[in-house]
């Protein structure tokens, strides 16, 4: 058998660094060896049966997978992402909805403080003398509950209607207890009132008795004004004249005594008639009873004269208003003096003006 392909002269051998060689599978690093013409042909060979062999065994390998390990594969893949995206989905909702409860949850809180305030502006502003504990413990226990509150807005809405129901409670118990105030304070200036008009009108009695005690005292010590004080309770002055009684003469004689229009409280006796023996008590009591009628004619002028009794009945005559007058006190229907003479109706409208009702 002969060699086709002889050895090499020793000159043309060299040494050969190693080389790679890539394959489709992998990379084979040869170890250097001294080259030969015949050696250098069979490595390449067994390199590319080698490679070609790890090609098909990769090939295989790939195309030899099932479908469905492959398909079950990328599914469970997307299934992990679904999962994934749906509980982040689901995240997101619950934060959203937890936003939204927490901003539901501060709106209520915020209109319950404005309620609460308009609570406290009330209260501040009723009388400390008002007892408002009660309500203010409801509140108090209102605003307790709201600020507790976590999960449900409805709940601080409810308590602040709590809060409105005691505040129109509060504003109701101030407008009673104001009107009673006012009451109180009507009812206090009336008996203020009332007692400065007793106070004034015992003030007005009691200087009225002290003057009429003075009266009393008959300071003329005379018949006629001891009879005077007896009719009038000492409120009129009688005085001893001889001057103020001259124009009452008339036709029927001297007037003993006068009274003048523009002094109604006092009594002017003529000096003779007030010392003449022969006028007794009976006598000056008459005569008194009579002057008495005039001091109420003049002390009620305005209304005396416009009386339809003085105009019509006694035909605008005085001294026969002042004589009946005398005559219904004394149970006559006349009176020595002027000698008229009494019907029942003027003795009644006597008696009426005694009373100071002019008929």
């Amino acid at each position: 058998m002969t060699n086709e392909n002889p050895p090499l002269p020793p000159e043309q051998l060299t040494t050969r660094a190693p080389q790679e060689i890539e394959t489709p599978a992998m990379s084979l690093k040869l170890p250097a060896q001294k080259a030969s013409p015949r050696f250098g042909k069979t490595a390449i060979g067994i390199i590319v049966i080698l490679t070609l062999a790890v090609g098909y065994l990769t090939y295989d390998k790939i195309v030899n997978t099932p479908d469905s390990d492959i398909v079950a594969s990328q599914q469970e893949e997307i299934d992990t992402l679904t999962a994934e995206a749906e509980t982040a989905e689901a995240d997101k909702a619950a934060l959203e909805a937890e936003i939204v409860l927490k901003n539901n949850l501060l709106d209520a809180r915020e209109g319950f403080i404005v309620v609460l305030a308009d609570y406290n502006a009330e209260v501040n502003a009723a009388s400390t003398s008002l007892d408002l504990s009660a309500n203010n413990a409801v509140v108090d226990a209102s605003r307790e509950r709201v600020f507790a509150e976590r999960n449900n807005s409805k709940n601080i809405d409810l308590e602040a209607k709590k809060v409105k129901a005691e505040m129109v409670t509060v504003k109701n118990a101030v407008l009673a207890y104001n009107a009673q105030v006012a009451i109180d304070a009507a009812a206090a200036a009336q008996a203020a009132a009332e007692k400065a008009e007793a106070d004034a009108k015992a003030a007005e009695a009691a200087k009225a008795a002290n003057a009429a005690a003075e009266l009393k005292k008959n300071l003329t010590g005379t018949t006629a004004e001891q009879a005077m004080d007896e009719i009038s309770g000492g409120t009129v002055n009688v005085v001893i004249t001889d001057d103020a009684c001259r124009s009452a003469d008339s036709e029927k004689g001297e007037a003993a005594a006068c009274v003048a229009a523009y002094d109604p409280l006092t009594v002017n006796v003529v000096t003779k008639f007030a010392n003449d023996p022969t006028y007794d008590a009976n006598s000056w009591r008459m005569v008194m009873m009579h002057e008495y009628g005039h001091v109420i004619q003049f002390s009620n002028y305005q209304a005396f004269e416009a009386s339809e009794g003085f105009t019509r009945v006694f035909n605008s005559d005085y001294e026969w208003y002042a004589d009946c007058m005398a005559a219904s006190v004394i149970g006559s229907t006349y009176v020595s003096g002027y000698g008229y003479t009494c019907t029942p109706e003027q003795l009644n409208i006597g008696t009426e003006a005694f009373k100071k009702n002019f008929l």
